[in-house]
């Protein structure tokens, strides 16, 4: 066994208990792959839980997104019947019915002086 002396002590320490001898690797790449692994073994670990709550995240995007297209169908239908409304309606002065004599139509008014 190959064996080295270490000065503070004046002793022998045996070899395999010192640093390796391989350039040292990015600390951040290391925490990156300790922490994927210590996850997937966790979800692994508690497959239920894990099967669960995806399912929850699914079906919470799912809403949301229909929630939004319902709310977009239906602001383009309210839109579509409001401007259906304009161009069928005739808009019939209020004076003529006083006077008894049979009403006429007002004539056209643009988009601008209805609003």
């Amino acid at each position: 066994m190959l064996e080295t002396h270490c000065e503070s002590r004046q002793q022998l320490i045996p070899l395999a208990l010192q640093p390796n001898d391989r350039p040292p690797r990015n600390t951040a790449v290391v925490k990156l792959i300790e922490t994927l692994k210590l996850a997937l073994s966790t979800i692994w670990a508690h497959k239920l839980r894990s099967v669960l709550t995806l399912l929850g995240m699914i079906v919470g995007v799912t809403a949301v997104g229909v929630v939004y297209s319902l709310i977009q169908g239906f602001n383009a239908y309210v839109d579509e019947k409001i401007a259906g409304i304009g161009a069928k309606s005739t808009p019939f002065s209020a004076s003529a019915s006083r006077t008894g004599r049979t009403p006429t139509p007002s004539p056209p008014r643009n988009a601008a002086t209805r609003i």
